[in-house]
């Protein structure tokens, strides 16, 4: 099976994400019997775009057709991204007639000239909310656009593949002559993100104290997130405000965004100078020691699919508490893993405060074992099963 991935991004490069993390898990861990293609966006010069290139990605050959060359993926531009590589694949059609295409935006699929009749759509979070007003995606602006572009996505794909539920239902109610979508989890890097020895926990714990300023004798929050309106880090200061009026916590904020110097701002406002220490982006062993020298895990997006940062936290034995969005309440068990608030600060600090009072009802080996079903192993195979079944 010949499998065409079409995404805009660099399997080798630095761009951060969700769907990139399970992009290149669905590449390190294909099976032998498939062969990898990818149509994406180069952020090395060694690979100019408009060309095939014949790469290795870990262990799995791939060729590698880039659209563009953008040195920097993960700064935002007036002209989004996912728009210049939709109009550069209908610039450049591409003729791979025997392969599955597995497509994870609908901008792509609607204006790309893939000669396949075997597309594999994939939604990471409801439709509704990528134009809600809580959105950072443009799209918001244009609504009847956004639908009517998502609509000839539709109906130029054999299969829909959504990673959370309520997304299928909202296909199947607005596109009703549509093949049935299949509902699929994401995946995490079990190699990186795992328990540590609590000698390991320690020694992160004091590096992390002494590189950002943190207070080793109080209770640490970690919040990592792109620093967007769909993130919500305000609330996520607030929460800590409301958390730092009864116990003695410290929080980490990792990522990077458009509203960083507005939430440094707000941490002046409310008084967190000595509480809130913003690390900026992380790699991703940094951040998964960051999880492991930390107390609790914090979310607060308005929205979402199945967020990888709370695997990725659970994998690290690390308890979390997030607002009930996209498939948290199927992932999160109160007083067991976590605990499900609702999306004010009052309440998120009183579910943090529960966490960080009572540390041993949520066990790391408990947390870590509730994100041990979303492992590569079992998730990859789930993906490629869909995927043969279109071939």
């Amino acid at each position: 099976m010949r499998i065409l991935i079409v995404h805009p991004f660099d399997p080798w490069g630095e761009k951060t994400g969700g769907i990139e993390n399970l992009t290149r898990l669905l590449i390190a861990h294909a099976p032998d019997d498939v062969s990898i293609s990818a149509a994406g966006v180069s952020e090395d010069p060694a690979r100019p775009p408009e060309r095939w290139h014949s790469l290795q990605y870990e262990n799995t050959p791939v060729e590698f057709f880039p659209l563009l060359y953008e040195n920097d993926p993960n700064l935002r531009k007036t002209i989004p991204l996912f728009l210049r590589f939709a109009f550069a694949l209908w610039r450049t059609p591409i003729e791979m007639d025997d392969a599955v295409c597995l497509v994870h935006r609908v901008e792509p699929l609607a204006a790309a000239r893939i000669v396949s009749t075997r597309n594999a759509l994939c939604f990471h979070s409801d439709p509704r909310e990528i134009i809600s007003p809580s959105s950072e995606v443009k799209w918001k602006h244009l609504p009847w656009l956004y639908r009517a572009v998502e609509a000839r996505a539709v109906r130029k794909a054999a299969r829909l593949l959504c990673v959370n539920a309520s997304t299928v239902d909202e296909l199947a109610r607005r596109y009703p002559s549509a093949p049935r979508a299949t509902l699929l989890p994401t995946s995490y890097r079990n190699d990186v993100f795992h328990r540590a020895s609590r000698e390991k926990r320690q020694a992160q714990r004091e590096h992390f104290a002494k590189e950002y300023g943190l207070d080793e004798s109080a209770r640490w929050i970690v919040f990592a997130a792109r620093l967007e309106r769909q993130k919500h880090p305000e609330l996520a200061l607030r929460t800590l405000a409301e958390t730092a009026r009864q116990e003695h916590v410290n929080m980490l904020v990792i990522g990077e965004g458009g509203l960083r110097r507005e939430c440094e701002r707000l941490a002046r406002e409310l008084g967190l100078k000595g509480s809130a220490r913003f690390a900026g982006r992380l790699a991703p062993g940094a951040l998964a020691n960051a999880m492991r020298a930390s107390d609790l895990f914090l979310m607060t997006s308005r929205f979402e699919g199945l967020p990888l940062a709370a695997l990725e936290a659970l994998a690290c034995g690390l308890p979390v508490v997030s607002t009930s969005v996209g498939e948290m309440e199927h992932v999160i068990q109160p007083g067991v893993n976590g605990e499900l608030a609702e999306a004010n600060a009052e309440a998120l600090a009183n579910a943090a405060l529960t966490v960080l009072r009572s540390p041993d009802r949520y066990p790391p080996e408990v947390c870590a074992r509730s994100a041990a079903p979303y492992q590569p192993e079992t998730v990859v195979q789930q993906w490629y099963d869909a995927l043969r079944e279109l071939a």
